[in-house]
């Protein structure tokens, strides 16, 4: 008796056959193995980081830093929490991918607080990975609610910022190709309050044979849009 084995190396199958002397090719009786193969998983972590307590607008907190890793990929799906000291509540709750380099020993967890609506209390203003992109950076602004010691959820979403204490206002703007921008400017009045909204948009729009560039221009205030304006004018790359 003879054996022959064939190996499917995509499949890891061993096929051996039983061969006797002068058995027909259809008579033969076949069996079937499977090969073991080593498959290494990446390791997953639950990645902690706790910061030192610090003081912002009388309020003794501290930042709380969770996320889930893995060993093979540097960026983390993480959650970014501000917690009152003393009785241990999140004041500020922020979720977004981060580098997995905010968890190392070295790094020291701290983020600068500014006044972004000039109310005279500090704010935090973060940077998003995942609202960036090849338009720009993207921003999360937490406005402190002085009345219940919280910072504001959800949070004022903008791209390339600028803040401007003398105009009072919080401006950004995004491209969105080849002549497809939009910018946005909110103004304040000197009690953290936003005034209204101004926004103005370019856009590339085809009209038969022409291509023309579409301005819009809108004033919004609590949400509810006041003023419309809109202009055409040919376009030139």
């Amino acid at each position: 008796m003879k054996y022959l084995f064939y190996i499917i190396p995509t499949l890891g199958i061993l096929l051996s056959f039983q061969i006797h002397k002068n058995t027909p090719p259809d008579k033969l009786i076949s069996s079937v193995g499977y090969q073991k193969s080593e498959i290494n998983h990446p390791k997953q972590d639950t990645l902690i980081k706790i910061s030192d307590p610090f003081s912002i607008n009388g309020i003794t907190c501290y930042w709380e830093f969770k996320g889930i890793g893995h060993d093979d990929f540097y960026l983390v799906n993480a959650s970014l929490e501000l917690k009152n000291y003393k009785n241990k509540k999140t004041i500020l709750y922020n979720e977004d991918v981060y580098d997995r380099t905010f968890f190392d020993c070295d790094f020291i967890l701290t983020f600068d607080p500014r006044d972004a609506n000039f109310d005279g209390f500090e704010d935090f203003v973060l940077e998003t990975r995942t609202g960036s992109g090849s338009g720009g950076s993207g921003y999360r602004i937490y406005f402190f609610d002085d009345k219940t010691s919280t910072f504001i959820h959800p949070p004022l979403e903008i791209g390339n910022i600028e803040i401007n204490s003398s105009d009072k206002t919080i401006s950004g703007s995004w491209k969105m190709g080849a002549g497809h921008f939009i910018h946005r400017t909110h103004y304040f009045d000197g009690n953290g309050k936003m005034k209204f909204t101004e926004i103005f948009t370019n856009e590339i729009i085809s009209v038969d044979t022409l291509t023309l560039l579409k301005r819009t221009f809108q004033k919004i205030i609590n949400e509810e849009i006041m003023e419309t304006k809109i202009d055409t004018v040919n376009f030139i790359e």
